[in-house]
């Protein structure tokens, strides 16, 4: 029963700490160039995620803002902004009484879903987002940029 399980397993080329019985060969399905040109696929995937998404992100803090608010209008659930934030590939908290400085001005003793994200390699862009919210509804929203690195 394990032995028709075993040879299963390596003629689908699964890896495994455990050598194949004698006789057996294993048959990898891909080359070590196949791994290689996959592994930059996705990395150089990953590095461009986000670029579909309903938020335009710019250098400017006054437009990132402006998409934000076209797609979490003021009312909008603050389950449903951090769903919406999370989806754009922002990671998020709430933050309760804290505070936020957007680039011009500090704000103090506020609650707000603070969403973090970044985009680049060695040098990179940080956008630094505050939705303020008030009985669980979106009311404002704060939004710093800048760029991070070496």
């Amino acid at each position: 029963m394990y032995d028709n399980l075993f040879k299963k397993v390596f003629r689908t080329g699964a890896l495994s700490p455990v050598s194949p019985p004698a006789g057996d060969p294993v048959k990898p399905v891909l080359s070590c160039a196949d791994i290689i040109i996959l592994s930059i696929l996705i990395l150089t995937m990953s590095c461009r995620s986000g670029i579909k998404t309903g938020i335009k992100f710019d250098d400017d803090p006054a437009l990132v803002k402006e998409a934000i608010k076209k797609l979490i209008p003021f009312g909008t659930t603050i389950e449903k902004a951090e769903g919406i934030m999370t989806e754009n590939n922002f990671t998020c908290r709430l933050m309760k009484k804290s505070s936020f400085h957007d680039n011009e001005k500090i704000y103090h003793n506020i609650d707000f879903l603070y969403c973090d994200r970044s985009r680049g390699l060695i040098v990179s862009r940080r956008w630094q987002v505050a939705i303020v919210y008030t009985n669980e509804k979106v009311d404002d929203v704060y939004v710093s940029s800048g760029l991070t690195g070496p």
